[in-house]
C-alpha cells in the first residue's frame, strides 16, 4: 500500500495582510520545483525548494499584474 502514495505538493491560495499568494506544501523527504506559467502550455522555473516541516514556500502574486498558473514539479 505505502508504494502507492505519492511525494505530490499540494498548493492553496493564501491571503496575508490584503494580497494572496499561493503556498505549497510537500514531503520533507523530497525536493520540488515551483512553476508559473501564462497560459497552461510554457512553464517557467519560480524557484526550487526542500520543504522543512512540511511547508514548501509562498509565491506572491507578479509585480506587473499579469495573471499565472503555479505548479509544483518533484524533481527526480
Amino acid at each position: 500500500m505505502l508504494l502507492r502514495l505519492r511525494p505530490d505538493a499540494i498548493g492553496a491560495m493564501l491571503v496575508t495582510n490584503g494580497s494572496w499568494g499561493v503556498q505549497f506544501s510537500g514531503s520533507d523527504a523530497f525536493t520540488y520545483e515551483v512553476q508559473s506559467s501564462t497560459d497552461l502550455v510554457h512553464w517557467l522555473p519560480v524557484s526550487t525548494n526542500q520543504p522543512v516541516q512540511g511547508r514548501l514556500f509562498q509565491v506572491l502574486p507578479s509585480p506587473d499584474g499579469a495573471a499565472r498558473f503555479y505548479r509544483s514539479v518533484l524533481v527526480p
